[in-house]
């Protein structure tokens, strides 16, 4: 009755229309099961380096030393994946969170320069700085951090860990949650297209540009059409090419042997002062089309061995691959339970 009452108010009053920015009905969320009012703050772009970096904030802005959490979406998407989720991690911690939510490079609004490097690895670092420099400017003292990774953001959000463990937990505790995370192994969703999107990504970047528009464009059609991508994650034409260059650039072997390895040296050989926790928790569900339970199961194995305080895991019997958009209030309940009071409590 919430997401009824508070869109149709907002509604009535002239502020949002009756059928709002997501294309749904007020009807249509409550049918869905969806217990919050989305939430869609402004991205604002930052100075950063040599570029921005864009950022939306909601939340706890008031309070220097509330506890962080930089939601990190996957590929294709932007920011706005975390429509539903954000306001459910706020309901279920008393609105005490300051939320961030980061548009990767090349996606959403962001400027690809901020980035040029599609791969994990690069995107993690920028990720872990990028969240430095916010911290630093807006002189925070957070009570503790959350990383959250959706799908492919789930490697970037690793690889942001790897790299600032050590000097973030000097500070305060850092959490990590994997929702549907793109991780050590193959998954369905690409075994099966990948050799194929290969050689065409090879002949469409060097052909024409109209020709190379023409492929992104039927790309476009397939991932909406046969992979059930929500039509407006896909992004322009630019952005979905990023998307897809930036899944054509993962390696998945690089993922086992050298972020598992980065990981398991950061967080088991921690200097004396990083006293605080590292927790984490891996969350999925048993019908997601993409990434089947065996990829989630060896993922959780290895992370389960790389030295975080506590790691654990929910699989929720239904929602796909989207989850943070279908199950966003079984997810904030549970990180609400296992990560963000724990920490807030330390």
């Amino acid at each position: 009755m919430l997401a009824r009452t508070a869109l149709l108010s907002l509604a009535r009053a002239g502020r949002v229309p009756a059928r709002d920015l997501l294309g749904v009905t007020p009807e249509l969320l409550v049918r869905r099961g969806i217990k919050y009012a989305p939430s869609d703050p402004e991205v604002v772009p930052l100075p950063f380096e040599n570029s921005v970096v864009h950022w939306s904030e909601e939340g706890a802005l008031h309070d220097p030393t509330a506890p962080v959490t930089v939601l990190v979406h996957g590929s294709p998407g932007s920011s706005r994946d975390f429509r539903y989720l954000a306001p459910a991690l706020q309901a279920h911690t008393n609105d005490q969170l300051r939320i961030l939510r980061l548009n990767m490079p090349g996606e959403g609004t962001a400027p690809i320069e901020a980035c040029p490097s599609p791969t994990a690895p690069a995107l993690g670092a920028f990720t872990a700085r990028a969240i430095d420099h916010y911290i630093e400017t807006r002189q925070l003292q957070p009570s503790s951090l959350t990383l959250v990774g959706h799908s492919m953001g789930g490697p970037v959000s690793m690889y942001a860990l790897s790299l600032r463990a050590s000097t973030w937990l000097q500070q305060f505790p850092v959490n990590l949650a994997l929702l549907a995370p793109v991780s050590f192994s193959i998954h369905r969703g690409m075994r099966t297209t990948r050799p194929a999107l290969r050689r065409a990504i090879a002949m469409a970047e060097a052909a024409p540009r109209w020709i190379r528009d023409l492929f992104y464009r039927y790309a476009q059609h397939v991932m909406h059409v046969k992979l059930k991508f929500p039509k407006a994650s896909l992004g322009n034409l630019e952005e979905l090419r990023r998307s897809l260059l930036r899944a054509n650039e993962t390696c998945f072997d690089q993922h086992t042997h050298v972020l598992h390895p980065q990981l398991t040296q950061t967080l088991t050989h921690r200097p004396a002062a990083a006293v605080h926790p590292c927790r984490g928790r891996l969350i999925y569900t048993s019908d997601d089309h993409l990434v089947e339970p065996e990829v989630f199961d060896g993922a959780f194995t290895l992370l389960s061995q790389v030295g975080f305080d506590d790691f654990g895991r929910d699989v929720i019997e239904s929602g796909g691959h989207n989850l943070q958009k279908t199950q966003a209030d079984l997810i904030g309940q549970s990180l609400a339970q296992h990560l963000l009071q724990s920490a807030k409590q330390v």
